[in-house]
């Protein structure tokens, strides 16, 4: 009996070490996908952080934002694309002691992202800057 826990045991913490790195690192590779529609385009402003899409929280810098002259991206596990005349609102709202843009929209469910300036980002997100 000994034997055969001294040869499991070590296989155990194995699957148990790689199967969260597994996921993250599914998530990671998955948020740097990009979307069809941003071929050949350069973005106004990309980023990446933590944040929330829908009632998913992800830590760390697994969504993907980039604003365009027409719409925006938003990547994570899924990838979201939202046109300027889809957007309900953008607004900073307070998360703990951060700050994050929440973006609502008829075609995405609900991005909160969280930025180190997000009055600037708000404002690029609705279009202020680009005008």
């Amino acid at each position: 009996m000994e034997p055969l826990f001294a040869l499991l045991c070590p296989c155990f913490v194995l699957f148990v070490l790689a199967v969260p790195i597994g996921i993250l690192g599914s998530i990671f590779i998955r948020s740097r996908r990009r979307h069809p529609d941003e071929e050949g385009l350069e973005p106004i402003w990309e980023g990446r952080s933590g944040g929330r899409i829908g009632w998913l929280n992800y830590k760390g810098p697994f969504i993907r934002l980039a604003v365009y002259e027409d719409f925006i991206v938003v990547g994570a596990f899924s990838l979201y694309r939202i046109d300027r005349e889809d957007l309900v609102s953008v607004e900073v709202v307070r998360f703990f002691l951060m700050q994050r843009v929440k973006i609502e929209s008829r075609t995405a469910p609900t991005v909160q992202f969280a930025s180190t300036s997000p009055e600037w980002l708000r404002d690029t997100i609705r279009g202020e800057e680009w005008d």
